[in-house]
């Protein structure tokens, strides 16, 4: 089997030796730079349309021009496409930070618009402040998810029916996900096995620079969970609805949706947990005053338990002891594991074990999640989003009664 490289990429390139963090992102912002230059350059000119005009600029030309690190009087613009009807200047941001210098600088030696991309979204009050008929401003995954859907949108058949713009396009697009720059696209077998245990110390230190990867990954994904639930219900629309990825280890990765100010410890929350073999979505309730809460509820109200129990189809309900106060420490044991099902939920299931549970230890943890194997992940590929929005939204109800 061959063995996956990012370098079999056609943009990929080598990094050289890294004296510092500013030089490495200098060397990513040159080249992903140069490499939506070389896609557009080689590629038929429907593609330079269709991006100018999904960043709204009216340019339809028979032929268009394209230069890298143009240099000017007074500053160099990394790069500029031009035709009879558009001058087009681009300055390319990775890490660094909005330079307000540099623009006016572009401003008195430039013809034309100037377009920043940046890798994280700008503020908005800086957009505002500085965004004019002149200035505009998008990220590195706003233009992959308009070449992306350029390529999925029969108006472009040019685009796509072009064996070598096809192939273009969809290296570059291959690229900017290597990078996290580029729409989620589903999680791979390689993102699982960041997570599996290694034999050799050289592994290992691989093994790092993948779940290094991953993380930015997991963050889109949260990102587009995220933005997929709003439309769903209130819960979601409120201003506190916010998402973290949590400490990277060598056995899982974990992010969490919080509902509340505050601490996540201190109120139920959805948490989502991907290690070397599964990939598992749920509500947990691990600080002492939600445990007692929700244990509570739970307990006070036994046809309420079961309402909220039996509609979770195809989740786990699991209670582990604590030993200790603290929810932040790892000692702790699994006690009950319950497979909820309406179906089957009255007689398979003993309340009152349920109950005895909840109420048997001075600290705890409770846990309703749905477990999903790696390949039920990989197989979904972009469509695991919604998957997850939707279970997210099963637990709405067991949210609100919770919290």
């Amino acid at each position: 089997m061959q063995r996956y490289s990012p370098y079999r990429n056609i943009f990929m390139f080598y990094r050289g030796v890294q004296e510092s963090d500013e030089t490495a992102a200098k060397q990513i912002e040159d080249n992903i730079t140069k490499a939506l230059i070389n896609l557009l350059e080689n590629s038929v000119k429907e593609l330079t349309v269709g991006l100018l005009k999904n960043l709204e600029y009216n340019s339809n030309a028979d032929k268009y021009y394209f230069d890298l690190q143009v240099s000017n009087d007074e500053s160099r613009p990394d790069a500029v496409i031009r035709s009879v009807d558009i001058n087009l200047s681009i300055e390319s941001k990775y890490t660094a930070k909005f330079n307000f210098e540099q623009l006016e600088k572009h401003k008195r030696n430039v013809k034309g618009s100037i377009l920043y991309i940046s890798k994280d979204k700008y503020p908005d009050d800086l957009i505002r402040k500085y965004q004019d008929e002149r200035t505009h401003f998008t990220t590195w995954l706003g233009i992959s998810g308009i070449l992306l859907d350029i390529i999925n949108d029969c108006s472009y058949a040019k685009c796509k029916n072009d064996p070598v713009t096809h192939f273009l396009l969809n290296q570059y697009l291959s690229f900017m996900g290597e990078l996290n720059m580029a729409p989620f696209t589903g999680f791979n077998a390689r993102d699982f096995n960041a997570f599996l245990p290694k034999e050799t110390e050289g592994a290992e230190v691989e093994a790092g620079k993948e779940r290094k990867r991953t993380n930015e990954k997991f963050d889109n994904f949260l990102s587009a969970v995220k933005e997929s639930l709003i439309s769903k219900d209130e819960l979601f629309q409120k201003p506190e609805f916010t998402y973290t990825v949590g400490n990277l280890e060598q056995k899982h990765i974990w992010g969490s949706l919080k509902f509340f100010d505050g601490k996540l410890v201190d109120q139920a929350h959805i948490s989502c947990i991907m290690s070397g073999y599964e990939f598992s979505v749920g509500v947990q309730i691990e600080g002492v005053k939600p445990t007692k809460r929700a244990t509570d509820i739970l307990s006070s109200n036994r046809d309420k338990l079961f309402e909220l129990l039996s509609g979770m189809e195809g989740f786990i309900f699991v209670i582990k002891k604590r030993y200790q106060k603290q929810a932040s420490k790892w000692g702790k044991e699994k006690v009950a594991e319950i497979h909820l099902s309406k179906e089957h939920f009255k007689e398979n299931v003993d309340m009152d074990y349920v109950l005895k549970k909840l109420n048997q230890y001075d600290y705890i943890e409770i846990q309703i999640v749905k477990v999903f194997e790696q390949h039920e992940v990989v197989e979904c590929k972009e469509r695991f989003i919604e998957q997850c929005a939707s279970n997210i939204n099963n637990l709405s109800k067991l949210i609100r009664e919770l919290s």
